[in-house]
């Protein structure tokens, strides 16, 4: 016997109806689908990754700098551990980027709580971003570093 939608049934138990042998859903409305990812916000995500990366490096350049030029002494000791810091602080948003982008491309579909916190998340990598790089060219300021 098949069923309404051509599979074969199994076969029918004493007092039992014939039943599928996998489920079926006639409806699948309760579902709410996420549409993919925009390609903006991809790019986006994947800009501020580079940028964050390259905030990393000029954090640790303008470290080694200072380093370099006048050593580890009470007077560098303060601004070394700023850099440093700042560094600290890039590599978080760099990796929770990461991260998520690759939980929602395997995540089909993806969640609204995980594009949220995506989007939470390219906001705040933003604003560790511009914080770092004002406490890097203070540094390299103060030291004359160019």
């Amino acid at each position: 016997m098949l069923l309404w939608d051509g599979r074969p049934a199994r076969p029918k138990r004493a007092g039992f109806p014939a039943q599928p042998l996998l489920p079926t859903f006639k409806s699948v409305s309760y579902l709410i689908l996420i549409p993919k990812l925009p390609d903006e916000t991809i790019t986006s995500a994947l800009n501020l990754q580079r940028r964050l990366l390259e905030g990393i490096d000029a954090a640790k350049a303008a470290e080694s700098a200072i380093f370099e030029q006048s050593g580890e002494t009470d007077a560098t000791a303060t601004v070394l551990d700023q850099l440093q810091n700042s560094a600290e602080r890039l590599r978080e948003p760099y990796s929770r980027l990461y991260t998520l982008l690759l939980r929602i491309a395997e995540a089909q579909p993806a969640s609204s709580a995980m594009l949220d916190l995506l989007y939470r998340s390219i906001e705040q990598g933003q604003a560790a971003l511009d914080a770092s790089a004002a406490s890097v060219q203070e540094a390299k300021r103060d030291w004359n570093i160019l």
